[in-house]
């Protein structure tokens, strides 16, 4: 008991308390400056950590001062305290500098410099890629009994994320590509498994999640926030709010997130999310309900009233103006799309954050053929925003437009890759864009690099099986479409480029067995009249002409109900030649003047350009030529202003005219610029081939062809044309077998047309 008393005593004597007390309000004093400084200037939040451990190791210190020299009066060194305190104070930045060596305790943003309106230069934050939390907003759970409130319960994720993105450090998904992915894992916004939210959170590379649920009791909004790590699935913490104003209760929801990831605050503007969409709750309704039938509706056009009544209700709705806007561009309806993006840019200063501003504006610059100021735009953004790759995404699928761009869009593209690793699909993209340009190796190369990425993945199968279409191995890609279905039996993609093959190589049954099981497969409107479409051109390959006409007359039918009946009319008169040449002349003549109707009406630009093309296809084949090519000067000057690539389509469908108007030479001129980028398109290398054809430039002619049927050996168009070049040649018993294999082809033909009948003629002759 005295030794104890004699130790307490010496502690109290040495006055320890006291030098501890001095100590700890020292260091409550150096945390709080650090955490006021880590908050005003942009310091990593480390440094807090980094502290406090340093604290921890000069307690030490503190104690043996305290110990030794502590007592009132003049105390001796000891030998041990001039060698103890050197040694340890020489460990202190070792041990702190060993602990965080690979810990980032630079600044959390940079400056940088950037134009503004006028052309000044200000200066702008940029917040460091180690600093930003990725994370993703799933709908919310309608916990309510009203099912009316499914729709503000979904689009409560889209809410949330615009609020959060307002702090640079956040970089969250929007309900778009949640919607993308929940439609590849045939999931919906409702009573989504938390295991699935989990492992898409991890895929796309998101270290956090938030889902909740929203219920209404009386006129109170109840909302309640989960917040999980996307790691260990463990769910960290929950927010909750109440309040008669629903905006308002998502405002101190994600007041309570940013706090949590940032205790000490950061810097940034934070306006209330009721400015951001509007003060008109029931124009905002609208919008909740055209937005998730817009995204995860079965029949799209229900979506249009919506958007309408809702801008109707306000009109500086932005956010509905410009979700609006890309709805009408989905339907090319461009002029329409053009306005709507002009009505949101009223108002963007108020209604929207930053970085929508950029994403607003650059569609807008390019809707109104502005190419050079929406390229600044999103250049803009990417200084601003280097780890949004969103930014990267859009300038990615604008240079598309441009002639020459492929690498410049590629080299976006693995920007995105780079961003944000879980969009390794993108791979495919870059193998597709170097595999329409001929580039085969480098396609091989990204190919490979996605089936690394996804493995057991059918799409990696499917890739190599459409290398090796472009090399004629036929065996090889078949086998490689075969194993991608073994994977995934009722992939459309992968049946549908299988049958393609059986096409190509004359095997009809089998392709006709696969184009069908696509189109039983084909769970969307679009993807059902594309593989509609595919099947009516292996039809009319084979001279099927009218089961053609019935397959796409279905598919346009089908289409127009669901997703745009605009969109469905003007790519329906892109077939109006096809149903001339069925026989089908007053449904030809039907479909283009209920499309030229309805592009005078829209006053449509890509509607006009795609219905005027359709009208110069059926003109040739009534040999009204002329008026065709005299069509094509406008289209010209007016699809170059959309981009060069449109140009470039635009000169094919001209030199098609101009072959029908026996102006061969210009018709070689009009069909190069395309060719060239896309020098394996059965699609672009025929027509050139017909040319030389005419003109009996025999040479270029059998050069043509003969790659023609690399591609596609089964096609009798193809072998009958090389017919006639080895009859020109004098070839005469290979003409005949070249012949006999269009008759066996056309041995499915359900009506006389000339091509079946020259063939009959030829052969008979020989």
């Amino acid at each position: 008991m005295s030794e104890n008393t004699g130790f307490f005593s010496q502690i109290l004597k040495r006055r320890i308390p006291q030098f501890l007390g001095i100590f700890l309000a020292g260091s409550w004093t150096a945390l709080e400056f650090t955490q006021w400084a880590v908050g005003r200037y942009s310091l990593s939040p480390n440094w807090e950590e980094v502290l406090v451990v340093c604290l921890l190791l000069c307690l030490p210190l503190i104690l043996v001062l305290a110990w030794h020299h502590g007592a009132p009066g003049r105390q001796q060194w000891s030998l041990f305290e001039k060698i103890f305190l050197p040694i340890y104070l020489l460990a202190i930045p070792l041990v702190l500098h060993q602990m965080y060596k690979d810990t980032n305790l630079s600044k959390t943003v940079e400056t940088v410099m950037v134009e503004d309106a006028s052309g000044k230069m200000q200066k702008h934050q940029v917040a460091k890629a180690a600093f930003i939390k990725p994370l993703i907003v799933y709908p919310l759970k309608n916990i309510s009994d009203d099912p009316e409130l499914d729709a503000l319960a979904a689009i409560s994720s889209e809410v949330i994320n615009r609020d959060l993105q307002q702090n640079i450090f956040f970089s969250s998904l929007d309900i778009s590509m949640i919607n993308n992915g929940f439609k590849s894992q045939n999931q919906t916004f409702k009573g989504t498994p938390l295991s699935f939210q989990i492992n898409f959170a991890k895929q796309r590379n998101r270290d956090y999640l938030l889902n909740g649920a929203l219920n209404k009791d009386g006129n109170q909004y109840q909302i309640q926030l989960d917040l999980y790590s996307s790691k260990n699935g463990r769910k960290i913490t929950d927010f909750n709010a109440e309040n008669s104003n629903y905006f308002s209760a998502i405002d101190t929801l994600t007041q309570a997130v940013n706090d949590h990831f940032f205790p000490n605050g950061s810097e940034f503007t934070d306006l209330p999310i009721e400015d951001l969409y509007t003060n008109n709750w029931l124009a905002f309704e609208d919008y909740t309900k055209a937005r998730i039938i817009d995204l995860f509706g079965s029949n799209r056009q229900e979506a249009e009233p919506f958007y309408i009544s809702s801008l109707e209700k306000d009109s500086t709705f932005s956010m509905s103006s410009f979700a609006y806007a890309l709805f009408n561009i989905q339907q090319r309806k461009i002029v329409k799309g053009k306005e709507l993006s002009l009505q949101a840019q009223k108002h963007q200063s108020y209604r929207f954050t930053e970085r929508e501003r950029f994403a607003l504006n650059a569609t807008s610059h390019f809707l109104n053929q502005q190419r050079e100021k929406g390229f600044q735009a999103l250049d803009q953004w990417i200084l601003l925003y280097p780890n949004d790759w969103q930014a990267y995404f859009m300038k990615a699928q604008f240079l598309q437009f441009n002639k020459d761009s492929e690498e410049e869009s590629i080299v976006n593209l693995k920007k995105v890759i780079e961003l944000d690793p879980s969009q390794h699909h993108l791979w495919d993209w870059i193998g597709d864009i170097y595999n329409n340009i001929g580039k085969y190796d480098f396609a091989l190369d990204a190919y490979e690099k996605y089936a690394k990425t996804n493995q057991n993945n059918p799409i990696a199968y499917k890739n190599l099986g459409d290398l090796y279409i472009k090399e004629g191995n036929f065996d090889s890609a078949i086998s490689n479409y075969q194993q991608a279905l073994s994977l995934d039996p009722s992939n459309v993609n992968t049946l549908s480029n299988l049958a393609d093959v059986y096409s190509r190589i004359g095997k009809f049954e089998e392709a006709e067995k696969q184009f069908i099981n696509a189109i039983e497969n084909s769970n969307t409107s679009a993807r059902l009249l594309s593989n509609r479409r595919k099947l009516a051109n292996h039809y009319w390959q084979y001279g099927k002409r009218k089961e053609a006409f019935k397959q796409l007359r279905q598919g346009f039918e089908e289409f127009s109900k669901t997703e745009s009946p605009a969109k469905a009319m003007q790519d329906e008169a892109l077939h109006a030649w096809q149903y001339y040449l069925a026989g089908e002349e007053k449904i030809a003549q039907q479909v283009m003047q209920n499309a030229v109707q309805m592009v005078e009406d829209s006053k449509e630009d890509i509607l006009l350009i795609n219905t005027q093309i359709g009208r110069a296809m059926l003109l040739n084949l009534q040999g009204k030529a002329a008026e065709g090519v005299a069509l094509y000067n406008g289209l010209i000057r007016l699809g170059e202003s959309y981009g060069d690539s449109n140009t470039a389509v635009i000169n094919h469908h001209k030199g098609r005219s101009l072959f029908y108007n026996e102006q061969y030479e210009e018709a070689q001129q009009a069909f190069s610029e395309i060719l060239t980028r896309f020098p394996d398109s059965l699609y672009y290398i025929e027509w050139p081939a017909k040319t030389y054809l005419k003109t009996k430039d025999w040479g270029n002619a059998k050069k043509s062809y003969e790659r023609l049927l690399v591609l596609a050996p089964g096609f009798p168009t193809y072998n009958l044309a090389m017919a006639k070049i080895l009859i020109a040649q004098e070839q005469i018993p290979q003409a005949k077998e070249y012949l006999q294999k269009v008759l066996d082809a056309w041995q499915y033909a359900d009506m006389e047309f000339d091509e079946l009948l020259e063939a009959k003629k030829l052969l008979a002759s020989l």
